[in-house]
């Protein structure tokens, strides 16, 4: 009896110490994260299981433990989510909608914390309801942060792209500049005009150039895949 209450014990404070860490609970004391603790449903969960879906109502707040999770954003992964860390804490906070859909990845182990019995304990806990608010701040402030700095290189590389494109524009420019002046000199020295001496011009390229075949019965996989390949010479067949 003695060795389970000393091990519920020992865990017990390590899950103080795992909660300490999480942003939102920064600053608390130890006394303070045990009365959060106590608001926390113990579930496990397997792989599948939607936590969360998106613009459905902020009720529970989610502390991953082990395991992992993912945010799907249109059918597709955006973001993955590894221990130990919250999920719907803004939510919990503000009683804004879900903005997102959460599902496990691999089996998890998770804290639940329902949004009833957490705005209770702020209610009661003056000092812990500034502390949670203040940590709130500083996370959607370092959230600001990073969202400007992203959109900062985002700028500077579309800037650069923005010149990249510029000099290539140039480039073929100048290249049909000199491609018509040859065909006017060509023709000039010759019996043949401008638009027969484009065309040997572009036949020559053609047959210089890389030739790839494109066999498929649909015709309109045909004419995407022909499309892309705008670098080469392509040629349809519908069947081998």
């Amino acid at each position: 009896m003695e060795e389970k209450f000393l091990m519920a014990t020992n865990t017990g404070k390590l899950l103080v110490q795992v909660l300490s860490k999480i942003p939102i609970f920064k600053g608390l004391s130890s006394s303070q994260v045990k009365m959060i603790l106590g608001l926390c449903a113990h579930k496990s969960y397997n792989i599948g299981y939607e936590l969360c879906r998106n613009n459905t109502p902020s009720d529970e707040m989610y502390v991953l433990l082990s395991g992992e999770l993912v945010v799907i954003g249109e059918d597709t992964r955006v973001a993955t989510i590894l221990p130990v860390t919250t999920v719907g804490e803004m939510g919990l906070i503000t009683g804004e909608p879900r903005s997102a859909t959460v599902e496990v990845s691999k089996p998890s182990n998770i804290f639940v914390v329902k949004k009833r019995v957490f705005d209770a304990l702020l209610r009661k806990d003056s000092t812990v309801r500034a502390t949670v608010y203040k940590n709130i701040i500083d996370v959607l402030c370092d959230k600001l942060n990073n969202d400007n700095a992203r959109m900062s290189d985002y700028q500077l590389e579309q800037k650069r792209s923005e010149v990249q494109v510029s000099a290539l524009e140039r480039q073929l420019l100048e290249e049909k500049r000199r491609s018509d002046a040859v065909i006017k000199m060509v023709a000039a020295h010759g019996d043949v005009n401008t638009e027969k001496v484009a065309a040997q011009i572009d036949e020559q390229i053609g047959c210089a150039g890389p030739k790839i075949l494109v066999v498929d019965d649909e015709a309109d996989f045909r004419k995407m895949v022909s499309s892309a390949l705008t670098s080469f010479t392509v040629v349809e067949a519908s069947d081998g």
